[in-house]
């Protein structure tokens, strides 16, 4: 009998930006969101999260709070999160009591995810906030918001941006020491070494290639406050969207992809002009490491790669709207039936049980054939 632990369960989740076409009727397309989480719970699922953006027009939650509270609600046993909440523009006494009321409300199914913004280039604009600023006020406003979570003695503290006056998080977190915490960052180094340091979740912000590097400053964030690193807890964002064939599968999310890039990214938040024709856009993603579209195939393929390289203890499958409502809804059903149960083992046992039942007939017969006046039986 082994003594090796076996590892921990691959962990399969979804990252809602939300993203969805302004021309689009927030109160249908927001009920879309939430009807989505629902059925990835009932497909098993283990967590969602749920961003947070304040410009644009494209991506309309300005607080992920409220609507955690309603999926929980519809849900049974997956994980809800923040995906992220951008901490400086938030004040972290506010921000600590707000999650901890969520802790208790949902007998601990939320996560507080953070970071320090930026994914749409005017959100910090809009609150007149200097983009330059924000890595220091996230460093700061995190150590605040973990010593609230952590510390019950009173203290007073002038921030950037925000003061504390004898304050302590009166409403404690159900979950102890707190709800479970997860951070978005690329390479800041100080920001690594604080998902070591505060045992925190990495939800993964840096290419494969470089995963290696950011993973060393997290490992000694760790050393530091006598912890141990785990690579299981990180996830790794992707964007995967499968049909039965490879080329239906780009069919489904040609137009959108393109959508999403030409009209969206390029005029709204000043991300560069692709060298790409606009209708070979979705072959252009498709190479990238991150990116399968596909069949299941081929992404249970890619996805065990990375795991081998990195050591990632699950992915987070961006929610894009490229494909229709149908379409979208059929690669989050063959996710969980094919890729999860392969990445996760959870077929290896029906697989086995079959191959003993084919042998245990196999010799059946072959004995009864074999005896003086044998026939074979049939069911």
């Amino acid at each position: 009998m082994s003594n090796v632990s076996p590892p921990p369960r691959f962990r399969t989740g979804a990252f809602l930006q939300p993203l969805h076409d302004p021309s689009q009727n927030p109160t249908v397309t927001l009920q879309d969101d939430l009807d989505l989480i629902v059925r990835l719970d009932r497909l098993g699922y283990d967590e969602a999260w749920i961003g947070e953006h304040h410009s644009s027009g494209w991506e309309p939650l300005p607080s992920p709070a409220p609507f955690l509270a309603v999926a929980a609600e519809r849900t049974r046993s997956i994980r809800l999160g923040s995906g992220i909440v951008p901490l400086p523009l938030h004040h972290p006494l506010a921000l600590a009591g707000e999650y901890a009321l969520l802790d208790h409300l949902t007998r601990g199914r939320v996560a507080l995810g953070v970071g320090p913004g930026g994914g749409i280039p005017t959100d910090p604009l809009v609150f007149g906030l200097d983009p330059a600023r924000q890595p220091a006020m996230f460093l700061e406003r995190l150590d605040v918001l973990m010593r609230l979570f952590t510390e019950t003695e009173p203290f007073d503290h002038d921030g950037d941006g925000f003061t504390l006056r004898n304050a302590v998080l009166q409403l404690r977190p159900r979950s102890r020491p707190h709800p479970e915490i997860a951070i978005v960052t690329g390479s800041n180094r100080e920001s690594l070494r604080r998902i070591g340091r505060f045992g925190a979740r990495w939800l993964v912000g840096t290419p494969p290639d470089r995963f290696e590097q950011a993973w060393a400053q997290i490992e000694a964030g760790a050393r530091e406050a006598g912890r141990e690193a785990h690579r299981s807890a990180a996830v790794l964002p992707m964007t995967v969207h499968l049909a039965d064939s490879k080329e239906r599968a780009l069919d489904e999310v040609r137009e959108g992809a393109a959508r999403e890039r030409f009209d969206f990214q390029v005029p709204v938040t000043g991300a560069p002009r692709p060298d790409v024709p606009r209708d070979r856009w979705v072959e252009h993603l498709d190479q990238r490491p991150t990116v399968v579209i596909g069949t299941p195939d081929e992404a249970t393929e890619r996805i065990e790669a990375l795991r081998r390289a990195t050591g990632i203890g699950g992915v987070l499958l961006t929610v894009k709207r490229w494909a229709s409502p149908e379409a979208t809804a059929r690669s989050f059903d063959a996710f969980a039936r094919y890729v999860a149960a392969a990445l996760q083992g959870s077929t290896a046992g029906l697989a086995a049980a079959e191959r003993a039942a084919t042998e245990m007939m196999r010799n059946a017969t072959a004995t009864q054939e074999s005896s003086p006046g044998g026939t074979s039986t049939s069911r």
